[in-house]
């Protein structure tokens, strides 16, 4: 959901700003998670990783996609765990 919000809402919304959206979105993102903020460097390296081509492309899948396929590969030693 946060994906949708971020880079398919709030992206499209700022837009005016140009070349500024992206790197705004991007601090916006490490912003909302603010409860990790040891995470902070890489998850704005990371959200500007995912942004700029998001608002190139104007395609908010491919987003969508870089941030579950890495979530899911995470949870996969923890599922494992769990259904042991």
């Amino acid at each position: 959901m946060e994906e949708l919000y971020f880079k398919g809402h709030l992206l499209p919304s700022i837009s005016k700003l140009v070349r500024a959206a992206p790197l705004l979105n991007g601090f916006l993102f490490m912003a909302y998670h603010f409860w990790q903020p040891w995470n902070y460097p890489s998850i704005l390296c990371l959200s500007l990783l995912l942004v700029y081509p998001v608002w190139w492309k104007r395609n908010v899948y491919l987003s969508l996609l870089a941030h579950t396929i890495p979530n899911f590969i995470g949870a996969l030693p923890f599922l494992a765990l769990v259904l042991r």
